[in-house]
């Protein structure tokens, strides 16, 4: 009975931090959609090209091969 309880309570603990993190990314979403006019997943596309020194379309296309 208690290894139930405790896989319940973990079950919850993972479903409130999902939930939890669901909302954090939804928020960031919204705030650089508005500040800069880019999703998360262009911003971090950018930020990576913006480290390497290469334009965004250089980095997103490998990227898009990696993800294909």
């Amino acid at each position: 009975m208690a290894a139930t309880d405790a896989r319940l309570a973990s079950l919850a603990r993972a479903g409130a931090s999902s939930l939890l993190h669901g909302r954090i990314e939804a928020r960031i979403e919204r705030a650089l959609q508005k500040r800069q006019d880019l999703g998360v997943r262009e911003y971090s596309l950018q930020q990576i090209a913006d480290a390497l020194v290469l334009g965004q379309s250089a980095t997103t296309r490998p990227v898009t091969r990696l993800k294909g």
